[in-house]
């Protein structure tokens, strides 16, 4: 039970813990003004982390636990690899936490509760103790695709994304097979993002993806061509980008951002390289064109780790803890 006053933060363990994204969750639970890192779980059988590896300062300082060993957290952030994350997800929400979980087990199993934050019922997160956010592509498309598909309506998507290879998580690929090199005919996340893009907007449109993985370290691009079922030009669609913003609710959040969307309008922008100005769960959006009055094409840049991942899945565990303990304090939305 919080308190009224909300005087200490809340525990919330990590599963994954030693993986690129568990790092990165333990980075943004550092000095999170609700939540505390208070138990990191790994596998049994999780490897060595690579030399010269900066674990997240405050890991050192939490007991490291094998999945399977006691949790005392009522919360929980999963990031373990896929196929090997539904067997502890379960457990530990059998064992009364509520769970968030990122793997591609979840997203696709009975139980598990789908959810995109920035658009979800928060009322709807207020039950069950198994969520699973999407993958990083799908968040970083969904997101101003649904914005567009509320305002114009969207019929057809053909996308292609490139994307970085932190998106593989450690150990990665080794530097010969990415040097200099593009991996073509990602199967696997381009079944996974029609897949769940088809959950998140229904029959109203069809979907094709093409992936490949780029000598790129952070972020995702995904080059876009979508059929709008009504008339406009690239400026009513560049404004309905600027101009949308997310709930208050969802604003208030200490993760949550009130226009989730930067328009970049330089000569070949949006590029990874342009995150670096940026916030990290900002989703960058340039070279908007109408190649015909109901032809869109845009390109989409966004954080994969951040963003894509860790950040989405902080952000649903604010929302689920917003729902259920109304008494946690709101902060302005940025």
């Amino acid at each position: 039970m919080i308190s009224p006053e909300f005087t200490q933060r809340i525990p919330v363990a990590v599963l994954g813990a030693g993986t690129l994204l568990g790092q990165t969750v333990t980075r943004l639970l550092n000095d999170h003004p609700w939540f505390s890192l208070a138990e990191a779980f790994d596998l049994p059988a999780a490897p060595a982390p690579p030399e010269g590896v900066n674990w997240t300062p405050g890991l050192a300082q939490v007991e490291q636990k094998y999945c399977g060993a006691s949790m005392t957290s009522a919360y929980c952030l999963s990031v373990l690899p896929d196929g090997h994350s539904i067997e502890w997800d379960r457990h530990y929400a059998d064992h009364g936490a509520t769970v968030v979980a990122h793997a591609e087990d979840g997203r696709n199993a009975a139980g598990f509760r789908l959810t995109l934050p920035d658009f979800d019922d928060g009322a709807a997160l207020s039950y069950g103790r198994l969520h699973a956010t999407p993958n990083c592509t799908t968040v970083l498309a969904a997101l101003p695709l649904l914005a567009l598909h509320r305002h114009f309506g969207l019929e057809r998507i053909y996308i292609t994304t490139l994307q970085a290879v932190s998106g593989a998580d450690l150990p990665g690929y080794p530097y010969l097979v990415m040097a200099d090199n593009v991996l073509p005919d990602l199967i696997g996340e381009e079944r996974a993002l029609e897949r769940e893009l088809r959950a998140l907007f229904g029959e109203a449109c069809t979907f094709e993806v093409r992936s490949a993985r780029v000598p790129v370290k952070v972020g995702h691009t995904l080059m876009v061509e979508a059929e709008l079922r009504h008339e406009t030009d690239a400026h009513d669609v560049v404004e309905t980008l600027r101009s949308f913003a997310v709930s208050d609710d969802v604003a208030s959040l200490p993760t949550g951002r009130r226009h989730p969307f930067t328009l970049l309008d330089g000569r070949h922008q949006p590029r990874p390289g342009d995150l670096a100005d940026l916030s990290a769960m900002t989703i960058a959006v340039g070279g908007v064109a109408m190649r015909r009055p109901r032809a869109l094409r845009m390109t989409i840049v966004g954080d994969n780790l951040v963003r894509g991942a860790a950040g989405t899945t902080l952000l649903a565990l604010e929302a689920i803890v917003r729902a259920r303990h109304p008494e946690v304090p709101a902060r302005k939305g940025r």
